[in-house]
C-alpha cells in the first residue's frame, strides 16, 4: 500500500498558554517557525449560587425586642425574622428607633442558615 502525505499538523502547546495548530506542507523542506503564543484566559473560581436563610433576631440587654431589619437597604420585616436570601455578600441593619441601629455585612452559604442576633442600645 502506498500512503503519499501532503501536509502534516502541527500543534505548539505551553502550560498556561492557548495551543496553536498548523499544517504544513509535506514538500516545504527545512522549516523554521516562529510562533508568539497567547497567553490562556484566566481561570476563576465559578461563584456559587444557591439561597441561603438568614435568621435575624434583637436585643436589649440580653432581652428579645422588636427592631426593624433592612437587607441591602430594603425594608424586610421586624425581628424576629427568617429570610431566604441569594448567596454572597449583604448588608443587614437592625433599626430600634433613631437612636439605636446596627449594621453588619454577612456572607451567606447556599442551603445554610445563619443566625445573627444585633445587640441594640437602649435609648
Amino acid at each position: 500500500m502506498k500512503v503519499s502525505v501532503k501536509a502534516f499538523d502541527l500543534r505548539v502547546t505551553r502550560w498556561g498558554h492557548r495551543a496553536r495548530r498548523e499544517a504544513i506542507p509535506a514538500g516545504a523542506g527545512d522549516l523554521t517557525l516562529g510562533y508568539k503564543l497567547e497567553p490562556a484566559a484566566a481561570r476563576t473560581k465559578p461563584k456559587p449560587r444557591g439561597i441561603g436563610t438568614l435568621r435575624v433576631a434583637a436585643a436589649i440587654g440580653g432581652k428579645p425586642v422588636r427592631a426593624l431589619v433592612f437587607l441591602d437597604g430594603k425594608r424586610k420585616g421586624e425581628t424576629p425574622l427568617l429570610i431566604k436570601v441569594p448567596t454572597g455578600r449583604h448588608k443587614l441593619e437592625a433599626w430600634r428607633g433613631k437612636s439605636s441601629r446596627k449594621a453588619r455585612t454577612v456572607y451567606v452559604q447556599a442551603n445554610k442558615t445563619r443566625t445573627i442576633i444585633f445587640k441594640l442600645k437602649k435609648k
